[in-house]
């Protein structure tokens, strides 16, 4: 005879699925747990706080303009009116995109990722190191 009688044996059934579920839920949440937010930044926010975000991957969105040689340019916050120039634009996050495959075009905004790194003797003291540019 067996020790235990079929209600019982359905119970025990029913609570060791339920602990296999359990375990496979927390398995799946813990796998699956990577937060694909990033904090996505604005040139105004980057130039102002520059020292607090040297040497650390960010995200910049904005519109990108070529300045200077090739490779480099800088990314507003918003695009520039034709009546004014670029450089009345105080509020400019110099980038070097020569690490990438793509090159921006003036005027369009763009997602870009990478290192900013400190610069001496130019203008701005940051360079943001573009090593992904993605058009929003």
């Amino acid at each position: 005879m067996s020790r235990f009688n079929p209600k019982q044996r359905l119970w025990i059934i029913i609570i060791a699925l339920l602990v296999v579920v359990i375990i496979l839920g927390s398995y799946y949440l813990f796998v699956n747990s990577y937060n694909d937010s990033v904090e996505v930044l604005s040139p105004d926010d980057v130039v102002n706080n520059s020292g607090r975000y040297v040497d650390k991957n960010i995200t910049v969105v904005g519109y990108f303009y070529h300045e200077g040689a090739d490779g480099r340019g800088v990314i507003t916050s918003s695009l520039i009116p034709q009546s004014s120039s670029l450089a009345d634009y105080t509020l400019r996050l110099p980038v070097d995109y020569s690490n990438v495959d793509i090159s921006p075009q003036d005027k369009v905004k763009y997602r870009f990722t990478g290192v900013l790194i400190e610069e001496e003797g130019v203008g701005n003291p940051v360079v943001l190191v573009a090593k992904e540019i993605v058009q929003v």
